[in-house]
């Protein structure tokens, strides 16, 4: 995770015209952005669409508009990051799948903003585990099904949350803001989502 002081520090080099730095910013955050891409992407797009040309287009938005933000930055940069990365992939799911107006009663207000939401597929996979010989690869996906069948049965903001801590490495606070939440409230839906999704499991 970004050290705090860093960000700071390269938050007023940008300030003071340094492109270098500018550059150095967004890459302290690629990872964390990259998984955000690689969560919400929808499956029928993994082949067709590359995750870099996503964080490339990215870049180009925020190297525009990061004058802008610092002019009134009203969230964390990883929050107005995420926001930016979050265009994109609506964009790209309307433009190859044709979604056109999504589905109100599935959306999840997520920062004020609405992108797609976390694929359970990927998230079942990888809480699966990677086993390189074949029995483990015939045991991870019967696990990773039975995972995936589990998160399926969250409710959307607690799989959401789950999303948010684990695979995005955002914080209690991060994923409050992000899922218009207070802070407790976020820990609480967190640790129930933990249970319910423990529960759901099989023994």
């Amino acid at each position: 995770m970004p050290d705090e002081g860093v960000v700071t520090e390269l938050l007023a080099r940008v300030r003071g015209g340094d492109n270098q730095a500018k550059g150095a910013l967004f890459e302290m955050f690629r990872e964390r952005l990259g998984r955000m891409v690689s969560t919400r992407l929808d499956r029928r797009l993994q082949a067709k669409i590359n995750a870099s040309d996503v964080m490339q287009d990215a870049f180009l938005e925020y190297a525009s508009s990061l004058p802008t933000y610092l002019a009134n930055p009203q969230a964390p940069i990883l929050l107005w990051l995420r926001v930016i990365v979050g265009r994109k992939l609506n964009a790209i799911h309307r433009a190859h799948l044709n979604t056109g107006k999504r589905n109100g009663a599935q959306e999840v207000p997520l920062f004020r903003n609405s992108w797609p939401s976390a694929n359970s597929q990927w998230m079942a996979m990888s809480l699966a585990g990677n086993e390189p010989t074949p029995s483990g690869i015939v045991a991870q996906h019967e696990q990773a099904e039975q995972i995936r069948s589990a998160l399926d049965q969250l409710d959307p903001i607690d799989r959401e949350i789950l999303c948010l801590r684990h695979f995005e490495h955002l914080t209690h606070v991060e994923a409050a803001v992000v899922l218009g939440l207070n802070k407790a409230t976020a820990s609480k839906r967190y640790l129930r989502a933990l249970a319910r999704l423990r529960s759901a499991l099989p023994q």
